[in-house]
């Protein structure tokens, strides 16, 4: 849980013993739909390291989801984790 304007911490590593083709997060408003924030690269690496932050500004309690989704290949596929959690607005 995060409460408002509290920052959150946004840090992910992506490895893979084979060189991928890039990758998306996004910080999605589960409650709402919005994509509050978001990073993407078409990179060919066997890993890849996101570092950024977020300030919980949300005016509802919302649920809220961490989605990172890498493109293993250029035959279109991908591998997807999640992380949920919540946002107070107070």
């Amino acid at each position: 849980m995060f409460s408002l304007n509290e920052e959150v911490h946004i840090d992910v590593d992506i490895t893979a013993s084979f060189e991928m083709h890039g990758y998306i997060v996004e910080l999605i408003n589960e409650t709402s739909g919005e994509v509050v924030w978001s990073a993407g690269a078409h990179d060919h690496a066997t890993s890849f390291h996101i570092h950024d932050h977020w300030v919980n500004n949300v005016t509802d309690h919302s649920d809220m989801k961490l989605k990172v989704t890498v493109e293993l290949d250029h035959d279109g596929n991908i591998s997807t984790k999640e992380v949920h959690y919540h946002c107070h607005p107070m």
